[in-house]
């Protein structure tokens, strides 16, 4: 006989009042877990609150009723509930007048519970907006040095014109090519301004095709200075992209190549991908640049001091490329080739990618 079978034989009860107290036990049992997990939530709070423990705010609640009574107990509380509110709202107050260092202070960023979640993500989100800030106003710094030149060549031109003499055909054409410039100067800069301001558009693209594409125009500015592109295209390579954005990417990266490298030594691309990510390789034979140059080449307006007959631009196209690959999610490195040149790397998350027919060489190191 079973334990639960010789109490049923000890105490013989109806149907009925077994299933009443059945009943009650189980609506004692909930109650008693509804207790204990709200015991544990209220524990888990006053743990949060700034880093103090259940029994340090009763140690101080008992200093402040001793020392100032019910009145001072009263506003302590408050302080302790609104405390922590009013800190985070004169942080948003702060930064919303501009006060960009504006931060949550370092007590309440360390708490466990939601205020604490609040205030860390409002470090974070003004981390951003500083940064994006500074950005802006360096790059109107740039802009407005780089304005300079230009508009005082156009002035000198038109000095110079005024006096209609045997150079008046020569200062038109001066003019004119100044002002191409700075066209190409003010197009280039909103195009990298819109880059970091707006999300780019998404469709299914066929990298390869892109890339292709790409090589093709290159080619033509190529051949006017005896350079030759090494691309052997992969299969076809769907992705998720911005066509425009990332097409200008790639074009701007190997313009560069092609304008710098020995005429002897023809600029290669490669493209390859794995089941993470995607690699594009476009590597020149030029003479590539200094080490310390490395870290600043994706700058905007940064030119590395060029040699006899070698071109000077205005320093934004690997800044547009830099801002296009990141708008992807992801990233563009340059490291000095051997014996000779600059390569430079682009990677593409594959999770943002669709694949068909994949191209499963590898990604080298």
């Amino acid at each position: 006989m079973t334990p639960w079978r010789r109490v049923r034989a000890l105490f013989p009860l109806p149907l009925f009042w077994r299933n009443f107290l059945t009943f009650w036990l189980c609506a004692a049992a909930i109650v008693g877990i509804g207790m204990a997990l709200t015991a544990a939530v209220a524990w888990y709070r006053f743990d949060a609150l700034d880093g103090l423990g259940p029994a340090a705010l009763t140690e101080e609640a008992v200093e402040v009723a001793s020392a100032q009574g019910r009145p001072g107990l009263r506003r302590w509380l408050w302080a302790m509930v609104t405390g922590p509110t009013r800190r985070l709202r004169e942080a948003t107050q702060a930064l919303a007048a501009g006060e960009l260092s504006a931060r949550t202070p370092p007590a309440l960023a360390r708490r466990a519970d939601e205020l604490g979640q609040l205030a860390r993500d409002f470090d974070v989100m003004a981390d951003r907006v500083q940064h994006r800030m500074d950005w802006r106003e360096q790059l109107l710094r740039n802009i407005a040095h780089e304005l300079r030149s230009p508009l005082g060549r156009l002035r000198l031109s038109l000095e110079l014109a005024r006096r209609r003499d045997a150079t008046l055909e020569l200062q038109f054409e001066r003019i004119e090519r100044e002002t191409e410039r700075l066209d190409a100067l003010v197009e280039r800069t909103l195009q990298l301004a819109r880059l970091h301001a707006v999300a780019p558009v998404r469709s299914a693209i066929d990298l390869a095709g892109l890339v292709d594409a790409v090589v093709a125009d290159a080619r033509f500015e190529a051949a006017a200075r005896g350079v030759a592109i090494r691309w052997a295209p992969p299969h076809e390579l769907l992705v998720d992209a911005d066509a425009a954005a990332l097409g200008s990417a790639i074009e701007n990266i190997l313009r560069n190549a092609v304008r710098y490298t020995d005429p002897a030594v023809p600029v290669t691309v490669a493209l390859c991908a794995n089941d993470e990510s995607i690699r594009l390789d476009i590597v020149d034979g030029g003479p590539g640049v200094p080490e310390d140059a490395l870290a600043s080449l994706f700058e905007p307006f940064y030119r590395v001091r060029s040699g006899p007959g070698q071109p000077a631009g205005a320093g934004l196209g690997l800044s547009i490329a830099q801002a296009a690959i990141a708008a992807h999610g992801g990233m563009v490195v340059a490291r000095n080739a051997a014996p000779r040149g600059l390569a430079v790397r682009v990677w593409l998350p594959r999770r943002a990618l669709a694949v068909a027919g994949a191209v499963t060489e590898g990604l080298p190191a």
